[in-house]
């Protein structure tokens, strides 16, 4: 379950879960919408829960399938992909934060 601690860190080292809105890579990138084609060809919007629409440019792991993070597509044709700068989350006193 999705918790309001998820829109700003992940829970994993994976980020299966993430769901926020970071929307840049990790050299500063800006990611391609999910529902687009282009610059990259993908088949990952059909991986993403619920529309790809609703997941705009944003960061995810679909499918949890890179042990490094969420990531996405970059808007550079030169650049594929690239994994996402998303900070782990940290448990305090049952609260969430940024570690």
């Amino acid at each position: 379950m999705n918790t309001y601690s998820d829109y700003y860190c992940k829970t994993s080292d994976s980020g299966g879960d993430y769901i926020g809105t970071i929307s840049r890579t990790i050299s500063g990138r800006t990611c391609q919408s999910w529902e687009v084609q282009y610059p990259h060809k993908h088949h990952f919007e059909d991986e993403l829960p619920g529309s790809a629409a609703a997941h705009r440019n944003y960061c995810r792991n679909p499918s949890n399938k890179m042990s490094g993070g969420p990531w996405c597509f970059t808007t550079d044709p030169s650049v594929e992909w690239e994994y996402c700068n998303v900070p782990m989350c940290r448990k305090y006193t049952g609260v969430s934060s940024w570690a």
